[in-house]
């Protein structure tokens, strides 16, 4: 698997959160799915963004893959655009070196796959350690692209 290393700039994410973990999604638990129709049909209010791409951010790990985590599903953000409620979180996204997973499509099976190819590759890799500082999904015209924070 060939795989690129980038440096990202930090940026802010805006949008729905729910805690969860693997474990639970896997089960059919999908808090994740949730996040996805609640975004896609507009509940409690559109969320804002500086592009059209949507961005799944996981962080606030509680240990690595098998514990609990947050994710915030939402868009780019900048300061004036952040809200004053409860409704909506915004998630700071620290800068860094990422690792980039692309997924074969953009569909739930898709994406489930290049977390699986995330989950292998880093079980045995020696050249890169995952950070579980905060990792992020890019949705855009051009597909989804897995970003996983390494040290």
């Amino acid at each position: 698997m060939s795989l690129q290393k980038v440096h990202v700039s930090p940026f802010t994410v805006m949008g729905f959160t729910a805690r969860t973990t693997n474990k639970e999604e896997l089960s059919g638990v999908s808090r994740i799915g949730e996040l996805w129709q609640r975004l896609m049909t507009g509940g409690q209010g559109p969320v804002a963004g500086d592009d059209e791409s949507i961005f799944s951010v996981y962080t606030n790990y509680e240990s690595d893959e098998n514990g609990a985590y947050d994710v915030i599903l939402g868009k780019r953000a900048t300061q004036e655009q952040l809200p004053g409620n409860e409704l909506r979180k915004a998630v700071h996204i620290p800068g860094g070196d990422y690792v980039v997973f692309p997924a074969a499509n953009a569909t739930a099976d898709g994406i489930k796959a290049a977390w699986q190819d995330v989950y292998r590759y880093f079980a045995t890799a020696t050249d890169f350690r995952r950070a579980y500082s905060a990792d992020f999904e890019k949705h855009s015209a051009e597909g989804v692209q897995l970003f996983i924070a390494v040290q």
